[in-house]
């Protein structure tokens, strides 16, 4: 983790494009024996993990040109993609006191970038998890999101 935050910081450093970063990114992660999934987690874990929970959906936004680079590069797109899910549903629910008040927004971001699609979203969200679990309690702090993508997608099959 700490050779890829020195290439990702260096890579801001020198204003890279981002897809110059995550191709940087993925170059070290591959010499090191890391896959798309791990360099997603690492991206999570100590570029947007950081910072509080306010400041989530708008570094997403901020970042979504890194994050769209690596899912696009990445080999297995699918699979890139739940495991951004994935490290959403984790960051938003990591330690004592996650930041569940600041879900929806999160997930709202990572919808307008285009790094969710709606139809991932409304999958993972109906999948059971053990009810008390913080997988749980993240989808019910993301029900009033989960409604509105639901009334916009029958709204557009309307038209």
């Amino acid at each position: 983790d700490a050779l890829l935050l020195l290439v990702w910081r260096e890579g801001v450093a020198a204003q890279k494009r981002p897809a110059g970063l995550a191709r940087d990114l993925r170059s070290v992660g591959r010499a090191h024996g890391l896959g798309d999934v791990d360099l997603l987690g690492f991206y999570f874990d100590a570029v947007l993990r950081p910072r509080p929970a306010a400041q989530l959906a708008p570094q997403i936004a901020s970042h979504a040109a890194v994050l769209h680079a690596l899912l696009l590069g990445a080999a297995d797109p699918p699979a890139a993609r739940l495991a951004l899910l994935t490290s959403a549903e984790e960051l938003l629910s990591a330690g004592a006191d996650p930041p569940l008040k600041r879900a929806p927004h999160v997930f709202k971001a990572l919808y307008d970038a285009d790094l969710l699609a709606e139809e991932a979203i409304l999958a993972w969200h109906a999948r059971p998890a053990a009810v008390g679990t913080p997988g749980a309690v993240l989808r019910a702090a993301l029900a009033p999101f989960v409604a509105w993508l639901r009334e916009a997608e029958e709204d557009s099959d309307e038209e």
